[in-house]
């Protein structure tokens, strides 16, 4: 089924941007779901609708609840839209310094310890704009 639908589209930049984070590539997310890497593709770019069964499937390979795939995503009447900031580059996640600090975060199990590099960055960020 080919879709164009924002939310699709959506769930697979989700789904392109966890699966980066964990390091798998298409083949190796393919291979946990026994599906084609083309169709892992094809989710990724919102082609194919995911269905429910296969999301519950995505969340476990990529260990994340299934909630992940919708945060950010408001729903009002039939028009799906996304909340946050507008300005932000959606294929971020494909810089590799990016990519090397949310894994490093992640990693990071102490809540307060990674509060305090998040404070951090954001100290930093706010002193060069500031200059």
């Amino acid at each position: 089924m080919i879709s164009g639908d924002p939310v699709d589209t959506y769930v697979g930049r989700r789904i392109r941007e966890r699966r980066k984070i964990v390091g798998l590539t298409q083949q190796k997310l393919a291979e946990k779901l026994g599906l084609s890497f083309q169709q892992v593709q094809k989710y990724e770019k919102g082609l194919n609708r995911v269905g429910v069964s296969r999301l519950v499937k995505l969340s476990a390979a990529l260990e994340v609840p299934i909630s992940y795939f919708f945060e950010d995503l408001e729903q009002t009447g039939q028009e799906a839209q996304l909340r946050g900031n507008p300005a932000i580059d959606p294929h971020i996640l494909s810089h590799a310094q990016v990519l090397a600090v949310v894994k490093n975060l992640i990693g990071i199990r102490n809540d307060r310890v990674r509060r305090r590099i998040m404070d951090l960055i954001q100290s930093v960020h706010d002193s060069q704009k500031a200059a």
